[in-house]
């Protein structure tokens, strides 16, 4: 799979990108859970914006240059799109 940054490509492995989308979406269903359970929707939307504010402060640190780099140097030849 190829994603783009800013213009510049980044290549994540196929099975790297499935196992973190089934890692994510378990722990995000298992919050989901126990906010409605626990009668506290908000703690749920609450999860969803911050995750998405400190994934994108994490990969802010970087250029969309030096992580493409990283990416698709340490992705070596098992890259699948």
């Amino acid at each position: 799979m190829t994603i783009k940054i800013r213009n510049i490509e980044v290549k994540l492995k196929k099975r790297e990108v499935q196992s973190t989308k089934r890692a994510i979406s378990q722990f995000i269903s298992h919050v989901k859970e126990l906010s409605e359970g626990e009668l506290a929707p908000t703690y749920y939307f609450t999860l969803l914006i911050m995750m998405h504010i400190m994934s994108q402060e994490f990969l802010n640190d970087f250029s969309p240059e030096t992580l493409a780099e990283i990416m698709n140097k340490l992705g070596g030849r098992e890259i699948d799109e």
